[in-house]
């Protein structure tokens, strides 16, 4: 299923609760009583000695701005703290004083040497819930704690009844292997046929509040959380688009998405193509590209590259400099990058998530339709047969796309083959 797409409703799914009063209280989202809990569960995250750690912590100098320093974990991080730097600025003596400060807090509490899953559950990471989303990254934001959240290939979210979430993490838990432990899902919180083996799944991290809980489940163990701590507690107005903090939460890999940032994605494309036209040519495939380079496609992935390449009537397989070199070529791509990013916030007001969250009596079902609510908006990764309009069946008619015996130009034109003719 589309990505990006996935993201930006997952974004949707966080907020649909983070607000919300208290069903039993009847209080407001910002009286302490209906504040939540953010809490690891380190059983079923990945090891800590590997390449992808579920939980790493953003180590800020003494006079950040923004953010306070964390305790240093047990193990090395493998993650940079890519986090977006903070504009130059004079180094003002009381944020220095007061990470040292927080520094002094750490030793007489002992709080390195520890687990980045241990630390966080010591430090209570606790308070409302504010969220953002941009390209393939969210960031939520918990009292003096900001958490960017990557979801890898099959990450989510959704909210469930805390009375439910207690009941599975207080049962019993399942050895994977190498991916670490899953809870056992309890009989009567599952719809469906009996089963013979228990259902399983593996919550990382959860968002706890009085009446509903936000679990974060990845059975591939690739979710990954990477943990800032703030000077002051946060606010919505921080997770507002373009606040100053609001643009140091994303990693330095992934750049603007057009839906945001409209001037920064395109000055962002026009930057990508100079660099490609200056250097040597690279015939590296242009959906290869795409997916890798996320600082520039911020959002996407196989499936998304080669979409948007099927509308911009470029082979997938097409170097990166040929795209690049060639005006028309590029003005179709270009094109097509732009309108990919449109089509996934038009995307949001219409298609529903398909997962069920929300479900009272049964948390867990099978939802034996979520493929087809996304099928639509997928044009050709993998799919046969494809579908034409008629308008881009003239287009690629035009081109030569339709002759078996041509080869494509650099500037992707079909060449007539001439070899054995008269």
């Amino acid at each position: 299923m589309p990505e990006n797409g996935v993201v930006n409703k997952l974004h949707q799914e966080i907020l649909k609760k983070s607000g919300e009063d208290g069903e039993s209280s009847k209080k407001s989202a910002d009286d302490e009583s209906e504040y939540g809990t953010f809490v690891v569960h380190q059983p079923c995250v990945a090891l800590t000695t590997g390449k992808r750690q579920t939980v790493v912590f953003h180590q800020a100098p003494d006079d950040d701005r923004h953010f306070l320093p964390l305790p240093f974990p047990k193990s090395k991080q493998t993650d940079k703290c890519s986090t977006c730097q903070a504009p130059e600025s004079t180094t003002n003596l009381l944020e220095v004083a007061c990470s040292r400060d927080i520094r002094s807090h750490y030793a007489t509490h002992k709080l390195s040497r520890k687990t980045t899953a241990e630390i966080v559950n010591l430090l209570q990471p606790r308070g409302r819930l504010f969220s953002a989303v941009r390209g393939k990254e969210i960031a939520i934001g918990i009292g003096e704690y900001a958490f960017r959240i990557c979801f890898g290939t099959e990450g989510h979210c959704l909210w469930i009844l805390t009375a439910h979430y207690n009941s599975i993490v207080g049962g019993q838990l399942s050895n994977r292997g190498e991916k670490g432990k899953a809870f056992q899902v309890p009989p009567n919180l599952i719809f469906g046929p009996p089963r013979n083996t228990p259902l399983q799944i593996t919550i990382q991290a959860a968002f706890i509040r009085p009446d509903w809980t936000l679990i974060f489940v990845d059975h591939q163990v690739f979710i990954t959380f990477h943990v800032m701590r703030l000077r002051q507690p946060c606010s919505a107005n921080d997770f507002a688009q373009c606040s100053p903090l609001w643009h140091r939460l994303w990693s330095a890999q992934h750049g603007p998405v057009y839906s945001s940032e409209p001037e920064k994605t395109l000055a962002v494309l026009d930057a990508f193509r100079n660099e490609v036209q200056e250097s040597s040519l690279d015939y590296t495939p242009v959906w290869k590209v795409m997916k890798e380079r996320q600082d520039v496609f911020n959002g996407f992935g196989a499936q998304e590259s080669c979409d948007t390449l099927f509308e911009a009537l470029i082979h997938p397989k097409m170097p990166v400099s040929y795209v690049c070199k060639h005006d028309e070529v590029w003005r179709r791509f270009h094109k097509a990058v732009i309108q990919d990013h449109l089509q996934r916030i038009a995307s949001l007001k219409t298609a529903k998530l398909p997962c069920v969250s929300g479900r009272r009596k049964f948390p867990f079902s099978m939802n034996v339709d979520g493929h087809n609510r996304y099928l639509h908006t997928i044009t050709c990764y993998r799919r046969n047969p494809v579908s034409f309009s008629v308008e881009k069946l003239t287009q690629a008619h035009a081109l030569g796309l339709f002759n078996p015996d041509a080869v494509l130009g650099e500037d992707g034109v079909a060449l007539t083959s001439t070899v054995g003719t008269v």
